[in-house]
């Protein structure tokens, strides 16, 4: 639209009836585009926001500039319009130039985003992986020792996931898993710190917890996943947890260490019939 116009008005822009035609082509163009982004579907999508703003301001000073041309041609305005459109002309210069500038950076910074995300999360539950994990676990165990604060850690299991996978398929079995981990997050703090370990398992660390807050807090999670039904393909699937706790001792320098003591909690749950929490002690 945007050739075709230039093409046909170009020699005789200097008429007004072609300056107004001009200004509706080009504000109609800056809106479809603006409508065509809107209708993408893509996960990360900041810089084509900030490109469909950059359309959408396009367009209202398309609009603007032709609601004046049009009452300057109907002979409604007494005013000089080449100052106005000079100001309209250097609008759109400067936003099509902060645009071109900034886009190019925000799609930088989000691509290094992607790549953060694919090193350091689950790729099905979104959730931390288990090498992420341990690297800001241990930064917080630094920071408990340091200031002589109390942490828990948490190890869960989901009872008998076996048998989900078995029954109901894997894919079934993929969306319990994403069901569990947004349960357990939703349990937890801003602060807290939750993991896909591997399989069925997931790890959390609470900073600045104590035993029987952890205690209270791991209940909480257990009974959230006990007290709801999974559903999918109109399957419903009673779900349960089993977590084992465990406070950690002022000096443990190696979050591993606190894992694999929770750990013990969690083969206790499993072994007195799962669907607790056990609270291990150092």
């Amino acid at each position: 639209m945007l050739v075709a116009a230039a093409v046909i008005l170009l020699l005789a822009y200097d008429s007004p009836f072609s300056q107004l035609i001009t200004t509706a082509l080009i504000a109609a163009c800056f809106s479809y585009a603006a409508f065509a982004l809107r209708k993408l579907h893509v996960k990360r999508i900041m810089h084509l926001v900030l490109l469909k703003l950059c359309f959408v301001i396009h367009a209202l000073i398309m609009v603007t500039q032709f609601s004046l041309l049009l009452s300057d041609y109907l002979g409604l305005l007494q005013t000089d319009l080449k100052q106005i459109l000079a100001v309209i002309l250097i609008s759109h210069i400067v936003i099509t130039t902060l645009t071109a500038m900034i886009w190019p950076l925000m799609m930088f910074l989000e691509h290094e985003q992607v790549l953060s995300d694919l090193a350091n999360r689950d790729s099905l539950t979104g959730l931390l992986n288990r090498r992420a994990f341990i690297s800001v676990s241990n930064n917080y165990l630094e920071q408990a020792n340091n200031n002589l604060t109390k942490l828990c850690a948490l190890m869960i299991d989901i009872d008998f996931f076996k048998r989900v996978n078995d029954q109901h398929g894997h894919e079934t079995g993929d969306e319990a898993l994403k069901w569990v981990a947004k349960k357990i997050k939703s349990q937890l703090r801003e602060h807290d710190l939750v993991a896909r370990i591997g399989g069925e398992e997931f790890a959390v660390i609470l900073p600045n917890t104590s035993q029987a807050q952890g205690e209270i807090l791991s209940e909480r999670i257990r009974l959230a996943i006990h007290n709801d039904s999974f559903v999918h393909n109109d399957h419903e699937i009673n779900l349960s947890i089993s977590i084992g706790i465990i406070t950690h001792k002022s000096g443990t320098n190696n979050v591993n260490e606190l894992l694999a003591e929770a750990d013990k909690g969690l083969y206790k749950a499993k072994l007195n019939g799962r669907n607790q929490v056990v609270t291990m002690a150092f």
